[in-house]
């Protein structure tokens, strides 16, 4: 059974946010030090992560993610396109 987004802590372990976001915990651990997500800190060694803050990293990556990878796939078809003639005017770098 798939839990919705509503029933999720709305503060979250490390084990929990791992598993909100399909890794491990070391991998969690990993990706929160290399962006910068800090832990709530409840007590000494009782740390929580914000839902919100999970999925607006989880957002954030994705986009960072496919971002060149469609920009990249863009200009391959533009360059194609020019060079069978269907470009828009002046997009085939002749004068």
């Amino acid at each position: 059974m798939s839990l919705s987004a509503r029933q999720w802590p709305v503060l979250m372990d490390a084990r929990t946010s791992a598993a909100y976001l399909g890794l491990s915990t070391r991998a969690l651990r990993r990706l929160l030090a290399r962006e910068g997500l800090d832990p709530i800190l409840l007590g000494p060694r009782t740390r929580r992560w914000r839902r919100a803050d999970l999925e607006a990293l989880a957002e954030r990556l994705g986009r960072a993610s496919f971002a060149p990878r469609a920009a990249a796939a863009e200009a391959a078809l533009a360059a194609v396109e020019r060079r069978q003639g269907r470009g828009p005017p002046g997009a085939s770098g002749e004068p």
